[in-house]
Parts: structure tokens; C-alpha cells; sequence
């Protein structure tokens, strides 16, 4: 493993990790001996079907699995027909799966994987109409703080996923430790067809890669895994169609779609309803500013994800509120005393962290956002991004 080692990673654009390509062809296999030998490769006698190269050797199974690629071809038991699937990944022995790879250094990947076959087993393949027929695509960032501060951040983000993405059965997958829990990934998944899916993660890319490298930076990982269908998703017939132009127009869309838009919907439809709300308590007259933090709290335990992130977030309802300048001042600093003393978990500047995960995954840094602008700036150049 290696420690405290420098290692560049692209932030700014979409990239490639694991792929699983349908449609390739074995053109030959040069020693069908050996490999049977080395229980590679199967040729089943009483079987008529087999797969048929293009050189015109013909064998029952294939299989390979190393540290470089998986292949597998053989006949389909339902259409008769031959297949061979290939995976890859991106990893390596340094640093694991953390720099993922664009479409030129995908394609410079796979025909060093060709010549791995080809040397290694004298399998000669032939990628030219090959697609993917599972891809997963994901940006990877430094953020301030240890992953497990953006906890509250994260199930924002996942409790208020566009319902048009279908992403459904959310989970968190956590740790227990002395103080409480860590967390280390969010997840969620729209079919529960096994065949055909897009699932979502955010996850914690420093400790994931630990058992590779000891990072001295806190990297999280946003995450889409195209099962099925990533044909008619992306608009391809193969896979050297892709283009990174493509991979980053289809990420930056679904980060669109279903995680800005939401949240700034959230954001109007929770300006007006909290500020009928505190209208209503303050009437009631008490404590009623402690109230208000509680029911903000609660509502929060009971649905799962946060009102809030954060009390500046409350105080630019307060700044809504029909009343003069000086009494609109004094709940503000009430709110703020309240939430320093007790309502301690809308005092961590989550409202901040949430601005910097939406400017780092848009990688469209044209507005400044400060802690005292609360939701209100942040929701504004958000609008600008827009």
C-alpha cells in the first residue's frame, strides 16, 4: 500500500470506470490446446452448437480472468447464437480505481487489452462493433472536511431526488463506532429488475481506496451505473461512437435534472410553507422561536433528510416576514443564540458545504456563495448556473 503519495486527479470532467461490452468477436484462437490445458477453454463433443471464430476454429466455452480483463464467450442456451462478453475496469495496484479514465484513454485501455489477450492466450479479439452493455460514469472531487461531515448534506440531496428518475430505495451504508455512526456511501436504484437499471451512489472515495493508498485529502464520488439499455440511453450503436463531449452532456444533464432543479424547487415550496409556519407560531406567542427550531428538527427525524441545513437558511425566512427592521433583527439574533446553544446540528455551516458539492459536480464556478448569503445566495447562483 502505498502512503501519502501525490496523485492528480481530474475533477472537472465525467469519467469512465468498470464497462461491460457485449458484441465482441474472438477472430482466432491461436493454440486451442493449450488453453484447454489450462481449463481457459472448453470443447464439449456431444454438443453441436459451438462458437465459431472468424478464423473458423470452434470451441463450447471460453473464460478468462485476470488482473487485467474478464472475457467469456460461448453459445447462448436460450438463442442458440454465440456471445462474448468482455469486462473491464480502471484500477490499478497504486491507486486503485480513484482516476478513472476519458473516452481516448478508454480506447488506448482497451487495445492494451487486446494485446494482453493476444500475447497472454493467443486470443485475437475484434472490438470494432462492441457496446457497452454496463457502464458506470461518476466525477470524483476533494471536499473540505471528512465525508462523514456532509452526512446531513447527502441525505438532502438523496430525499429530494427528482421522482422523473425513478431512483427509489434509498439506503445509506454506514459503520457503528464509539461515538455514533460513520457513513460511507448513499445509494439508490430505480427498477428492481435486475436486467435493466440506473442506480445512484454518492460514496466516500478516500476510504474506499484505502487498502490501495493512503490519501491525505477527503475525495467523494457521485456516481451513475447505466445497466441495461445504455445504447438508447447515451445514442449509440457502439462503443466507438462515444465521446467524452457525449459522457459529460448526459452526467451534467442527470445532475440537472434530478438534484438542481429539485433542490431549487425545494427551496421556493419551503421559503413559503416555513414562512406560514413561523407567522403561525409567533402568534401563538412563548417561546415560540425555540419551537419553530424544534419542529424544523423533528420534522427532519421523521421524514429522513433535513429541513434546514442550517439556521442562516432559517433566518432568510425570518427576512420574509411582514414586521420592521428592528424586530425582524431580534428573532434573527435569537435564532442564531438558539441554534448556538442548543439546536447545535444547524450551527455546522452544512448550508456551505451543500454550495460546495453543487459548485464542484456542475464545475461551473460563476457565482460566490458566503455563509451569511445563506440559501437564499446560494439558491440565486444556482439560477445563474442555470
Amino acid at each position: 500500500m502505498n502512503e501519502n503519495k501525490e496523485i492528480i486527479v481530474n475533477e472537472t470532467s465525467a469519467l469512465l470506470d468498470k464497462l461491460s461490452f457485449s458484441n465482441v468477436l474472438i477472430d482466432d484462437v491461436k493454440d486451442i490446446k493449450e488453453l484447454i490445458e489450462k481449463d481457459i477453454l472448453q470443447v464439449y463433443e456431444g454438443k453441436k452448437i459451438k462458437y465459431l471464430t472468424k478464423s473458423g476454429k470452434e470451441f463450447s466455452r471460453l473464460t478468462v480472468q485476470d488482473d487485467v480483463v474478464r472475457l467469456s464467450a460461448g453459445v447462448s442456451a436460450q438463442t442458440k447464437r454465440g456471445y462474448c462478453i468482455m469486462d473491464v475496469t480502471v484500477g490499478d495496484d497504486e491507486k486503485g480505481n480513484l482516476c478513472c479514465m476519458s473516452i481516448a484513454e478508454y480506447k488506448t485501455h482497451i487495445a492494451s487489452i487486446k494485446r494482453h489477450l493476444e500475447e497472454e492466450y493467443g486470443i485475437v479479439i475484434c472490438t470494432d462493433c462492441m457496446y457497452p452493455k454496463t457502464l458506470e460514469v461518476n466525477k470524483t472531487f476533494q471536499i473540505s472536511d471528512k465525508f462523514d461531515a456532509y452526512k446531513r448534506v447527502f441525505q438532502l440531496i438523496m430525499g429530494n431526488l427528482a421522482p422523473k428518475s425513478h431512483l427509489k430505495g434509498h439506503q445509506d451504508f454506514k459503520t457503528k463506532e464509539k461515538n455514533g455512526y460513520k457513513y460511507g456511501t448513499f445509494y439508490a436504484k430505480s427498477s428492481k429488475n435486475k436486467q435493466q437499471y440506473l442506480e445512484f451512489k454518492i460514496y466516500d472515495k478516500t476510504a474506499s481506496i484505502l487498502g490501495f493508498v493512503t490519501l491525505e485529502k477527503n475525495y467523494v464520488r457521485f456516481e451513475f451505473k447505466i445497466v441495461g439499455k445504455v445504447k438508447r440511453r447515451l445514442k449509440i450503436d457502439t462503443f466507438e461512437e462515444l465521446t467524452d463531449e457525449l459522457i459529460n452532456s448526459w452526467f451534467d444533464e442527470k445532475i440537472e435534472d434530478y438534484i438542481v432543479k429539485p433542490l431549487k424547487k425545494m427551496h421556493k415550496e419551503r421559503q413559503k410553507e416555513w414562512l406560514a409556519t413561523m407567522d403561525q407560531e409567533r402568534n401563538k406567542g412563548g417561546h415560540w422561536v425555540g419551537n419553530v427550531l424544534g419542529a424544523v428538527l423533528n420534522q427532519e427525524i421523521i421524514q429522513g433528510y433535513p429541513v434546514f441545513l442550517d439556521v442562516e437558511e432559517i433566518v432568510q425566512v425570518v427576512k420574509l416576514m411582514h414586521l420592521d427592521a428592528k424586530k425582524r433583527g431580534k428573532i434573527v439574533a435569537n435564532l442564531r443564540r438558539q441554534a448556538e446553544r442548543t439546536y447545535t446540528v444547524l450551527h455546522n455551516h452544512d448550508d456551505e458545504k451543500l454550495a460546495e458539492i453543487i459548485r464542484k459536480l456542475t464545475v461551473k464556478p460563476t457565482y460566490h456563495y458566503t455563509h451569511q448569503n445563506g440559501a437564499e445566495g446560494y439558491l440565486r447562483g444556482m439560477q445563474e448556473v442555470a
